[in-house]
């Protein structure tokens, strides 16, 4: 046992469990711990300029397989802010230590609690009463974010426990092993599989959370099953895979009458819905018991991590079946020739998406914003490479894209990282240029400008009457605001000038803006 104060309890436990990055913003009540974190010279500490990039920063900092993160801000307000970041976190599955402080209402039981609160966005939440507590509950914490759905979890603690020095023994991290479903289970999925004739595999961002892509792979190739992925599945495979179908968009016909003729989905780390059909099965992967669980969803849920699943279910059916012959590749190629054509597209969103993927390497994470460019993303940008591509999932969170885009330059600072946003949504976060200046984070962001929130405009006019309010904005000169914080700052006034302009920024390794002016942007489906 050794004597220390309950911040440096905290600190120094989540530094034995893994933790090397933690966000935050100093300020009152948790000075303790931040004190600590200057004791402890292996974490590195990103401030922030608003608690919301925060917790976005943690979650793209673990999507881009940089570990899990810290996030200390604040009871009380700091604590509101981070929760549009921890919202986020939760509906994709990204696991984030966030700790806070208490009794800022005075601990009254009829006072609002950021405990209370929190539990519609965190796995697990505990609070700190005293030093000696915090070992454990620090290693519990990281057990939650390890075990089952990686989620994010709440540790609380008032000033008094922080402040408080007494004898504490630290613990020793865990491993904990990926979990599989029971054999039983794994052999009637292979039955299932084996007797389709044609299976679909749907592919989500649980892949990319378990390292499943080159298992997933394996097992396409075996049952010569076409995938098609969710917006956080995509680069599952890579899209240059031949079994590959690309981004689920089913108001496509050609690929919706496609999975419609399917036998037998199986379906892996996604919550997507796939209520049987007649004469279809479904067999669902997923780590979350409450997902296997649920009632008309699937004919078959097997509760495990993605990777250990697909192997077991790989040798499962090599033992029953051989592998099956090459589907007709050409029918998969003309598919996808046709939803890609250029007369099934739209411009500029088709040119500016091209530009993007010729500038970006293959290996590189792109950021979809919650904008009109990065919902053309979803459907038309090929992804190559697991991990490679990142959205807000359904919590659709405007201003997500450039914090977690920080986030995850610094969990994979040797790969490429570009956020594509729009004008208002880069704007709920664009004082984070002056974090990846300071700490030299070399992301880089595009923002497609049409002096507007463009997609809500569009809807006041087409469904609406006209009646348009609230969605023109007044912008500042991005360039300018850009430089003035010392990212460097262009303007690409067309495909070809992004394309150039965006490999630059990209081989320059700085914190760069690149403004791209947009018009109003048809959309059709």
């Amino acid at each position: 046992m050794t004597m220390m104060t309950g911040g440096q309890a905290i600190v120094r436990s989540m530094r034995r469990e893994g933790i090397r990055t933690v966000f935050g913003i100093p300020g009152a009540g948790q000075y303790e711990i931040v004190d600590a974190l200057w004791e402890a010279d292996d974490v590195a500490y990103i401030s922030v300029r608003h608690e919301q990039a925060a917790t976005y920063m943690a979650d793209g900092r673990s999507r881009a397989g940089g570990g899990i993160a810290g996030v200390v801000v604040v009871q009380g307000p700091g604590f509101f802010n981070a929760t549009a970041g921890m919202a986020t976190a939760y509906d994709v599955s990204s696991p984030m230590l966030v700790v806070t402080g208490a009794d800022l209402y005075g601990g009254g039981a009829d006072e609002p609690s950021e405990r209370g609160g929190a539990m519609s966005m965190a796995k697990w939440a505990a609070r700190v009463e005293r030093p000696a507590q915090a070992p454990e509950l620090v290693h519990e914490a990281m057990r939650q974010m390890r075990t089952g759905r990686p989620r994010p979890v709440l540790l609380q603690a008032a000033q008094p426990a922080l402040a408080q020095r007494e004898d504490v023994e630290l613990l020793e991290p865990e491993e904990y092993p990926p979990q599989a479903p029971a054999a039983e289970q794994v052999a009637r999925a292979a039955q299932i599989l084996a007797a389709s004739h044609s299976p679909v595999i749907w592919a989500g961002g649980g892949v990319h959370l378990s390292r499943a892509s080159e298992s997933l792979a394996k097992l396409a190739e075996y049952l010569q099953a076409p995938i098609v992925t969710t917006a956080n599945g995509k680069g599952a495979v890579s899209d240059r895979h031949p079994l590959s179908l690309g981004f689920a968009e089913t108001r496509y016909e050609p690929l919706a009458a496609w999975l419609a003729n399917s036998d037998a989905t199986l379906a892996v780390g996604t919550r997507a819905g796939f209520p049987p059909a007649e004469g279809q099965s479904v067999v669902r992967i997923d780590v979350d018991p409450a997902e296997t669980a649920r009632q008309g969803h699937h004919t078959l849920g097997l509760t495990g991590d993605a990777r250990a699943t697909l192997d077991a279910l790989l040798e499962a059916l090599s033992e029953s079946m051989p592998p099956r012959p090459a589907v007709e590749r050409s029918v998969i190629a003309g598919l996808l020739h046709e939803r890609f054509a250029a007369h099934n597209q739209l411009e500029p969103q088709r040119s500016l998406t091209a530009a993007v993927r010729a500038a970006v390497p293959d290996d590189g994470i792109i950021v979809q914003g919650m904008n009109q460019m990065g919902y053309y993303s979803r459907n038309y940008l090929p992804v190559y490479s697991s991990g490679g591509y990142m959205s807000a999932s359904h919590h659709g969170t405007l201003g997500h894209a450039f914090p977690v885009a920080v986030g995850a330059k610094l969990g994979a600072p040797d790969r490429a990282v570009v956020a594509l946003s729009g004008d208002g949504g880069f704007l709920y976060n664009s004082q984070e240029l002056a974090t990846a200046v300071q700490y030299g984070v070399g992301v880089v962001a595009v923002v497609f400008n049409d002096n507007a929130y463009g997609n809500v405009l569009r809807a006041q006019r087409e469904e609406f009457g006209g009646h348009v309010l609230g969605t023109r904005l007044h912008n500042p000169d991005f360039v300018a605001l850009a430089r003035s914080y010392g990212a460097r700052a262009f303007k690409a006034s067309c495909a070809d000038e992004l394309e150039s302009t965006l490999r630059d920024a990209l081989a320059s390794g700085s914190p760069t803006l690149i403004e791209v002016p947009v018009g109003e942007m048809e959309r059709v489906y």
